[in-house]
């Protein structure tokens, strides 16, 4: 990065609005390159006026504010330049000099660019009259999308929390062929992410966001293949809600309560461009307005507000009866309008229904798309063709459904692949390399049950009962957690990647690193357990009824399958010595839990011919002597019980509390 950063700084210095200030050039110059060495100690007031601007060395800068001055022009002509060289230009960093001080800011930046596409023709399997003939199209931004709240997650609770997926490669240009798509997790943040929004050319995604510490909601963007970090673009008191990005790829729109605002898709300055009431904004496909509802005499109509100007005209009038609750928004080739009224009276209790309609942009007769009279969770128009992806619950759970607004008498088709429940998608589209058809992906928001982990200290008896902190937190199941035995890792099974694998982290929850790549095919891990030197993980996998044992390095290397698949093995845990392993089993027709000898150099556990408890256990513990084995018979009675470890002993079992639990 620090060849980008020099490269731009001389790109600066040599144009038109530095090339005649040699005082401003040093003075950049200066800042920038202690800002590279991380010498911020000389970038102290006193010390700038005497290195750059010969001011002698009990130089007083409340007497003299020379730096101060000519930082405000610095500021200035850093934000004219980046302002004449346009939204077009590739801008591989941006240097800033924020204000507060002279330390430069130094950031990674990929500048959207304008896609035209080519002339895409909808072949329908029949052939109704369409309501537009195909024309050629330029790509739009996703559309903004309502949202819903839910609660937060805390330790061994589950709850319902959204978080938004990525549907890749869903479809290629030819809208009749299409293979179902690669589904994974997107964002798997603390708390609710919604309201997704893609820039045109589908690499970023701006979204909504409380922010770890829940206390606000922003507006936030990030890398789709999280290369560069998660940016922070509104930080209002206020919340800031339905982001959406312009087709052209210089604006973010948003909404603040009644107030409609632009902010640069990089952040920056703020302005409010208008009013609406409702709960969404769109975009014209040429980016010089925003669709967005207004209330007047009679009822609520459609407008389009000039970004320029400020100036409306209306799109939908009273009679449409637009629903101001859902999305909106004009098809990428400027033909077709889409919007949603409500079905009152319908048979759906739980949430209002409501169906999609169309009609050609410049007036005419609407027509409805969806006739499901179903509850809808957004949707979005598929960039530089006539379909609509909706989220709808018109087939029971709420799921994603295609359908052509082109010919508006055929059926809404699932899209195969996507996980349900969804919520408010949106799509973009990439063009692909020379030769190659381009292709769309979705994003969607899914509320999923979250199992976030907590810590605390044990207190001393007596103390104030201590208050649990949370560790290693998402919009996922993170479950199983066991400390390493130097307490330095943790080791626990989490979905954040889509399927259900075994990871590891630092005892805080830091660098969470995935160990285990199962993929979906195994339906459940479970029970990560530390030898007691810290050198290997055992886990169970269950596959297709069968629950097998493995061993993994903690270090990494080889995943080693140590016993052979049985449907009633589970809940391993370690002897002290780590030269045995006691697990819960069926295999003698009823629960009891069995000691098996490990063999660390073959990779295998030698099992014996009996159990160790004759009258039933589950969920051993070994004594920090290894002399005695600590269990229970029942899930339901937590009586504790005790036998010695060794096999076939004749001392008798011994029941140790009555009611307890551990």
């Amino acid at each position: 990065m620090e060849s980008d950063v020099r490269a731009e700084l001389e790109a600066i210095l040599s144009s038109r609005g530095f090339a005649n200030s040699p005082r401003l050039c040093r003075f950049f110059r200066f800042v920038v390159e202690r800002s590279l060495a991380g010498d911020y100690e000389s970038l102290k007031e006193s010390i700038i006026g005497a290195d750059v601007f010969d001011r002698a060395s009990d130089y007083d800068p409340k007497a003299e504010p020379i730096v101060r001055t000519e930082a405000r022009r610095l500021r200035a002509k850093i934000d004219q330049y980046y302002e004449e060289r346009g939204p077009d230009a590739i801008v591989v960093v941006r240097i800033l000099v924020p204000k507060g001080g002279y330390i430069a800011k130094f950031s990674a930046q990929e500048m959207p660019v304008r896609l035209q596409l080519p002339n895409l023709e909808v072949t329908p399997d029949t052939e109704p009259a369409p309501i537009l003939s195909s024309v050629a199209a330029v790509v739009p931004a996703g559309l903004p999308r309502p949202a819903w709240r839910k609660s937060r997650a805390g330790i061994l609770l589950f709850v319902a929390c959204i978080g938004i997926f990525l549907a890749v490669k869903w479809f290629r240009a030819d809208s009749s062929a299409f293979a179902p798509p690669a589904t994974v997790p997107l964002t798997t943040f603390v708390g609710d992410e919604y309201g997704p929004s893609f820039s045109p050319d589908g690499r970023q995604v701006a979204f909504m966001w409380a922010g770890e510490d829940d206390a606000n909601i922003d507006i936030y963007a990030m890398e789709v293949d999280g290369a560069r970090a998660l940016r922070r673009l509104t930080t209002n008191p206020a919340r800031d809600e339905y982001p959406a990005w312009s087709p052209d790829g210089r604006w973010i729109a948003f909404r603040r309560g009644d107030n409609v605002l632009l902010i640069s898709s990089f952040g920056g300055a703020e302005r409010v461009v208008g009013t609406a009431i409702g709960t969404a904004v769109a975009w014209s496909p040429d980016s010089t307005e925003v669709l967005v509802p207004q209330r007047v005499s009679g009822g609520n109509v459609l407008v389009a507000l000039s970004i320029a100007t400020g100036t409306t005209r209306t799109l939908l009038g009273v009679e449409e009866k637009i629903n101001t609750l859902h999305p909106f928004g004009i098809s990428s080739d400027g033909a077709l309008l889409v919007f949603t009224r409500l079905v009152l009276g319908g048979s759906r209790k739980s949430e209002l229904p409501a169906n999609l309609f169309v009609r050609h942009v410049d007036g005419g007769p609407s027509t409805n798309l969806t006739r499901s009279d179903a509850t809808l969770r957004g949707w979005t128009w598929i960039p530089g063709t006539r379909e609509v992806v909706l989220c709808s619950n018109q087939a029971g759970d709420f799921q994603l459904w295609r359908v052509d607004a082109q010919y508006p008498d055929r059926a809404p088709r699932v899209v195969e692949g996507a996980a349900a429940p969804c919520g408010f998608p949106t799509a973009a589209r990439e063009q692909g390399d020379a030769g190659s058809r381009p292709s769309v992906t979705l994003a969607y928001e899914r509320r999923d049950f979250v199992l976030n982990l907590r810590t605390f200290t044990i207190p001393a008896p007596g103390a104030a009962l201590p208050v649990p902190e949370r560790i290693l937190a998402s919009t996922r199941r993170d479950s199983h957690a066991r400390f390493s035995p130097d307490g330095s890792k943790l080791a626990f099974v989490s979905n954040r990647s889509g399927a259900v694998e075994i990871w590891m982290a630092g005892s805080p929850g830091n660098n969470p690193s995935q160990l285990t790549a199962f993929g979906s095919g195994h339906r459940q891990l479970e029970s990560p357990v530390w030898s007691p030197d810290g050198s290997e993980i055992l886990f169970v996998a269950e596959k297709s009824g069968t629950r097998s044992f493995y061993v993994l390095p903690s270090a990494g290397g080889v995943l080693r399958q140590v016993m052979a698949a049985h449907p009633g093995d589970g809940h391993p845990e370690w002897s002290r010595d780590g030269r045995y392993l006691y697990f819960t089993s069926t295999r003698s027709g009823t629960w009891q839990i069995w000691k098996a000898t490990y063999d660390k150099t073959a990779g295998k556990l030698e099992l014996p011919t009996a159990p160790v408890t004759v009258n039933g256990g589950i969920d051993a513990h070994e004594s920090a002597d290894g002399r005695t084995l600590y269990f229970i018979k029942d899930w339901n009675v937590r009586d504790i019980w005790s036998v010695p470890t060794a096999v076939g002993s004749a001392e008798p079992e011994k029941l140790v509390m009555k009611g307890g639990a551990y």
